[in-house]
């Protein structure tokens, strides 16, 4: 056995020398990053004193533009309800409509969007021709024609569109940033947290780490230095004419249907065509309606979302992303 392993010697060393190298040029691109972001803190700290602040007054003086929220739904009948519930309670923003896809053989889902639409009129179901699942991008695809059907039957334009998922939390203020940047970005990612769950759920907590350096360093390092800003799929606001431009180049189809990740794909198309991006971290203070004192409250203007709670979920989804 000892032999066996003093064999094995050169090929683990071989593997080794691979790893580390790996490890080495990892841990010198981030050392990059947060030297880059240190600096940037640091001098915005003191520019910063003499920049308006992004109050919630400026985001409602912006006159609003028509906002069309897109969601795809498969299964969903747990949690859609709640999702759309939620957000037509709490966006505070007034010039919205909300599509969500559904397939022919998911009666459920559908039972719990139409009872939802019963109550805010602004929430819209869509009927996809085939049936499910087929995946995120077809879906969408067919969403975005019964806007397109929509718009044409009502006379109303929509100038910007915002992807979610059936599980997400809609900030109150995220249509609120988004209408402020655009038509001046073409794309608007703002982070995506985890939610606060029960410490028990270790796997979904693994995210927490994960997103904290991403989404409140490293995608902003990303924006400075002139790279390309990835769409996270949710949480991200597009210009209406950039996906009328697509719609027409393929055929209708503005997500790719064989991608696995049709978000980050079409945000990597965007960026090649020369659209801008824009990754936005921004806290805005609000009235805590809640707390008796009714103190203000500074929090960040994100999505937040159940990540996995099981193992092996988890693994799929992060190997889908790598």
């Amino acid at each position: 056995l000892a032999r066996f392993f003093v064999n094995l010697y050169p090929f683990f060393r071989t593997v080794a020398i691979i790893v580390g190298s790996i490890f080495v040029v990892s841990g010198l691109m981030d050392f990059v990053f947060d030297i880059y972001f240190l600096f940037h803190s640091i001098r915005r700290y003191f520019l910063a004193k003499h920049w308006p602040k992004l109050t919630l007054e400026r985001l409602e003086a912006r006159e609003q533009q028509k906002v069309a929220i897109i969601i795809a739904c498969w299964h969903e009948k747990v949690v859609i309800a709640k999702t759309l519930t939620n957000a037509c309670k709490n966006i505070h923003y007034r010039n919205y409509d909300i599509f969500v896809g559904t397939y022919p053989n998911d009666p459920e889902t559908q039972a719990e969007v139409d009872r939802v639409s019963r109550e805010f009129p602004q929430v819209h179901k869509v009927i996809t021709a085939d049936n499910g699942p087929t995946n995120k991008a077809a879906n969408l695809n067919q969403v975005f024609e019964a806007i397109q059907n929509y718009e044409h039957k009502t006379g109303l334009r929509y100038e910007i569109i915002i992807m979610h998922d059936a599980e997400d939390i809609v900030h109150p203020y995220e249509l609120l940033v988004s209408n402020y940047l655009i038509p001046r970005m073409d794309v608007v990612q703002i982070p995506v947290f985890p939610m606060d769950l029960p410490l028990r759920h270790v796997t979904h907590w693994t995210y927490a780490d994960e997103f904290a350096e991403n989404h409140t360093k490293l995608l902003l390092v990303r924006e400075l230095i002139g790279g390309f800003v990835p769409s996270a799929g949710v949480g991200t606001a597009f210009t209406k004419r950039a996906f009328e431009l697509f719609a027409i180049e393929n055929a209708k189809k503005i997500f790719t249907s064989d991608s696995l990740t049709e978000d980050y794909e079409l945000g990597l198309r965007m960026n090649l065509r020369g659209y801008r991006g824009a990754f936005v971290l921004v806290r805005i203070p609000y009235e805590d309606g809640e707390n008796q004192k009714s103190k203000k409250v500074i929090d960040w203007v994100a999505t937040r979302a159940v990540f996995p709670l099981s193992f092996w979920s988890a693994v799929r989804q992060k190997t889908r992303w790598n």
